[in-house]
């Protein structure tokens, strides 16, 4: 999450920067073109004052009046520093021409003259200061008493613009700059507050796994002693019935000897099982599946358990499909979901009460059905029973279903509660099942 965060922030970071660039080229052009048409005004409206001066239109203007243009021509340049030249045409013979130069003066009142329109901009290179510069040209025509045509043309520096931007300029500048320091300063303060988080979400996994390794301790060794407990209370009555059997002495009976020591060898191997089964959760390894008939499981997991069934006052019954029920499961995983659920129904049922075992196959899958008469599980508690640690019993560890459900997954199948027929909880088991056709080529899964 916080490498995503860290990214986010680099690309909301580098697409502000982009947009401040854009947007700067935009401001700048916005201002060239408004410094350029600036300029044009201040040209037109020279190019149009000048041609309103008397000498302009006179037809035959005396010398004095002429230095008089000229001194007044000269005093502009306080006023536009950028002024190149002023020209007076009159049938493109050149009546006057003056450079920058001169003192300032004041401008007599205008005169009437007739205008011939407004002034006409053009661009063009000259020779000034021996070199060539360019120019801006502002054309007038001016028509005189006896009808002649005379142009004023005004001539402003191409710098003109530059200096008209130069105010804008630093504005924008300053503008851009403190804009881009803020960025910056948000950007640098982004990038230590991502990597502080980082820092601290790496010192919280760090002790979240901690954490997790001492609770899945904690729940292998209640899981040892939630699995061990009942095929240890089976050995030790085993054991018991045994040892009451050979003190009998020449009295006892082989044959029921026999049986009680092949059910406590079996319940060894049962433990052992578990232990194995521990060890695979403690260190997951790859395991094979194989064919496994659903029905023997049940049959198996019955006959371990009938003891604890009698000493309880617990009747079990059985229905069962003739035909074998054969699914790819690991044998010992089975067992231990179906020991765990008709364990849990064997507690919950009342002393003189039955858990009923059914099994059958329906639509390609292998269906186990476990119920007891119990008070049942209510609609809101049953999906939480397939969580670690909840439990309906006082005294319950909460691990029996979440194991089961586990294994029964594992195996590709799916695990339910339900309310029984006779009020009861009701325990469906649905595990996927194998071909028949194809049982000779079958291919065992494997579970990481």
């Amino acid at each position: 999450m916080t490498i995503v965060a860290a990214v986010a922030i680099i690309g909301i970071g580098a697409l502000a920067s982009v947009n401040l660039f854009v947007l700067n080229n935009l401001y700048w052009r916005s201002v060239k073109a408004s410094a350029a048409q600036e300029v044009a005004q201040i040209g037109g409206r020279l190019a149009s004052r000048i041609a309103e001066l008397p000498v302009v239109g006179r037809t035959n203007p005396e010398e004095r009046e002429w230095r008089e243009f000229t001194r007044i021509i000269r005093s502009f340049d306080r006023f536009v520093p950028s002024l190149a030249y002023v020209s007076v045409r009159e049938d493109n013979v050149i009546l006057f021409q003056e450079s920058l130069g001169g003192q300032a003066a004041r401008l007599p009142p205008p005169a009437q003259v007739r205008l011939g329109g407004d002034p006409s901009m053009g661009r063009q290179m000259v020779m000034l200061d021996g070199g060539s510069v360019p120019v801006m040209t502002f054309s007038v025509d001016v028509a005189t008493a006896e009808g002649r045509k005379r142009t004023v043309e005004v001539a402003i520096r191409r710098e003109a613009i530059v200096e008209e931007e130069s105010g804008s300029r630093s504005a924008l500048f300053h503008m851009f700059r403190m804009s881009l320091t803020t960025i910056a300063v948000g950007f640098i303060a982004c990038v230590l507050l991502v990597g502080w988080l980082i820092r601290r979400e790496l010192r919280r996994t760090h002790l979240r796994r901690q954490q997790e390794n001492l609770a899945f301790a904690g729940a292998m060794a209640t899981g040892i002693i939630h699995d061990f407990r009942n095929p240890m209370s089976a050995l030790r009555l085993d054991l018991q019935m045994l040892d009451k059997e050979a003190s009998k002495g020449a009295e006892a009976r082989f044959d029921r000897i026999e049986e009680l020591s092949g059910r406590a060898r079996g319940t060894l191997d049962r433990l052992d099982d578990i232990l194995k089964e521990f060890q695979h959760l403690a260190r997951p390894e790859q395991e094979v599946f194989l064919p496994v008939d659903v029905s023997d499981a049940v049959t198996d997991c019955m006959s371990l358990l009938s003891s604890r069934f009698g000493r309880a006052g617990v009747g079990m019954k059985r229905e069962q499909t003739e035909e074998p029920l054969l699914v790819l499961a690991s044998e010992t995983g089975l067992k231990r979901a179906l020991l765990n659920i008709l364990v849990n129904a064997e507690q919950a049922s009342p002393r003189g009460g039955a858990v009923c075992v059914k099994t059958r196959s329906l639509r390609g899958h292998a269906v186990v059905e476990i119920s007891d008469q119990g008070p049942g599980i209510p609609e809101s508690k049953r999906r939480k029973v397939f969580e670690l640690f909840v439990s309906t019993k006082p005294g319950g560890f909460g691990l029996g279903l979440p194991l089961a459900k586990a294994a029964i997954q594992s195996f590709g199948g799916s695990i339910t509660v339900s309310a029984a027929a006779e009020g009861g909880a009701l325990v469906e088991i649905r595990l996927p099942l194998l071909n028949p056709k194809s049982e000779g080529g079958l291919r065992p899964g494997r579970r990481n």
